[in-house]
């Protein structure tokens, strides 16, 4: 079985072990692992070794890891003791896009010329989950070089109403006469 593969299925049980009423920690534990894992070198070698049993592992974890519930501990260590590790950015994003479908949710890049006020995100963020059905995210950034206007990302859709936008369009238009 290839490994992404392995990594749905390892998906799939995480968010069975955690059913609906452990959705929101199965998905905040593991992605909270997940993010120091991806950069800590000595947490991987630990999780590796044959020499350190399971339940050692565990325990380390906990110790360590005292915030994330202890199933997503448990699991990871499993996955360690299959020497499956090499799935888990996969178990992740998978994890991820099955909470975001289940809660509704959607992730939002706004892209500003300037930093919007309150109430502009909140037309915004209401003007969005009214066109999708789902709860936006927001995440917003400056860039000066927009020059007006605003630039959305909603996954691979790009909702561009920046000035700099309309005038490159208002270019091609008067070339093109």
């Amino acid at each position: 079985m290839n490994i992404g593969a392995k990594a749905r299925q390892y998906a799939a049980i995480l968010l069975k072990a955690a059913g609906d009423d452990g959705l929101d920690e199965a998905y905040k534990g593991l992605t909270a692992f997940y993010s120091i894992y991806k950069n800590e070198a000595r947490l991987k070698t630990m999780l590796l070794s044959r020499r350190i049993e399971d339940r050692q592992k565990e325990t380390i974890l906990s110790e360590v890891f005292d915030n994330i519930p202890s199933f997503v501990r448990s699991f990871v260590v499993q996955l360690a003791s299959r020497n499956d590790l090499k799935a888990l950015p996969i178990v992740v994003k998978t994890v991820e896009k099955n909470y975001f479908e289940i809660r509704k949710l959607v992730n939002v890049h706004v892209l500003t010329s300037t930093e919007l006020p309150a109430e502009t995100m909140a037309h915004i963020e209401s003007s969005v989950q009214s066109a999708l059905g789902k709860k936006p995210l927001l995440e917003t950034m400056v860039d000066a070089s927009l020059l007006g206007g605003l630039k959305l990302r909603v996954g691979n859709t790009i909702v561009d109403g920046s000035l700099s936008s309309k005038l490159q369009q208002l270019k091609r238009i008067l070339i093109q006469s």
